[in-house]
């Protein structure tokens, strides 16, 4: 999903309603949306890394993604 796209659902909802996130793929616990943060999403190892980690290079195959914090 993109920013844009997930924009696009929000759009559809009340502004006042909480955010929150799933734990893992079978809802087996849920948290509320902390933060947001940019950076570098690396599909081969299921990994994350902010734009403010300065030892971080990104490299080909890495994507350039947002993070949502529970």
């Amino acid at each position: 999903m993109t920013v844009g796209e997930l924009i696009a659902q929000l759009r559809k909802l009340d502004p006042e309603l909480l955010v929150v996130l799933s734990e893992d793929e079978e809802g087996n616990g849920f948290s509320p949306l902390a933060e947001t943060s940019a950076g570098w999403f690396i599909p081969a190892d299921a990994d994350y890394y902010d734009d403010d980690d300065e030892d971080y290079e990104p490299y080909e195959g890495h994507v350039k993604a947002v993070c949502l914090w529970p």
